[in-house]
C-alpha cells in the first residue's frame, strides 16, 4: 500500500487554527467586559439609556393619566345617566302640579261662579253687606263677574272707604278707568275767552 501524499505532509495550519481559536475566545471575553466599560465611558450610550428610561417613565405616567380619564369619563357618564333620570323625575312631578293646579283652578272658578250667582241674585243692601265680608281678591273677582249696573249699586251700599278700595281694584293699582268724556258744556265759554 502506497503512502497517502497528504499524510507525509507536515501540518502548518493546525497552529494557526488553534491560535486563531485562542484568540477568538480570549477576545470574545474582552468583547464582552469590554462593552460595559465602553457604554460607561461613552457619554451618547448613557444619553441614550437615560433618554430611553426617561421615556419608559413617561409612557408609564401617560398610563397611568388615561386610565385615570377613563375611570372620569365612566364617573361622567354615570353622572349624566343619573341627570337624565333625575331630569326626566322632575318633569314628571312638573306634570303633576300643573295637573294639581289646573283642577285647583277649575275648583276654584267654580266656586268663584257660585258665588258671583249667590251675590248677583240678591238686593243691593244684603249683597253689599256680603261683599264686605269676602276676601278684597274674591270681593274683586265677584265684583268683575257681575254686570256693571249691579256693581254699581251693590258699591252705592258699602262704606265709602270699601268701595273706594275695591273700585281701585277692579280697575288695577295706579290706573284710572276709561270713561267716556262728558259732553260739552254749551254754556261754557270758547277756550281762551273770558266767563260772560
Amino acid at each position: 500500500m502506497t503512502p497517502d501524499p497528504r499524510a507525509a505532509r507536515p501540518r502548518r495550519w493546525a497552529p494557526w487554527i488553534t491560535a486563531g481559536i485562542v484568540l477568538g475566545i480570549t477576545a470574545g471575553g474582552f468583547a464582552a467586559t469590554s462593552a460595559t466599560s465602553r457604554r460607561a465611558m461613552d457619554p451618547k450610550g448613557v444619553e441614550i439609556e437615560s433618554l430611553a428610561a426617561e421615556l419608559e417613565s413617561q409612557r408609564r405616567s401617560l398610563d397611568r393619566r388615561e386610565q385615570t380619564l377613563a375611570a372620569k369619563e365612566q364617573a361622567l357618564a354615570g353622572m349624566e345617566t343619573r341627570l337624565i333620570e333625575r331630569g326626566m323625575e322632575l318633569d314628571a312631578k312638573r306634570a303633576q302640579i300643573d295637573q294639581l293646579r289646573n283642577t285647583f283652578d277649575a275648583e276654584r272658578n267654580a266656586r268663584v261662579t257660585s258665588v258671583i250667582k249667590s251675590v248677583g241674585g240678591m238686593k243691593p243692601e244684603p249683597a253689599a253687606k256680603a261683599v264686605a265680608e269676602l276676601d278684597r281678591k274674591l270681593a274683586i273677582e265677584v265684583l268683575r263677574g257681575m254686570p256693571n249696573n249691579k256693581v254699581s249699586k251693590i258699591l252705592a251700599e258699602l262704606p265709602p272707604a270699601k268701595a273706594a278700595d275695591l273700585v281701585t281694584g277692579l280697575i288695577g293699582p295706579g290706573r284710572t278707568p276709561d270713561l267716556p268724556k262728558a259732553p260739552a258744556d254749551p254754556t261754557a265759554p270758547p277756550n281762551g275767552a273770558p266767563p260772560p
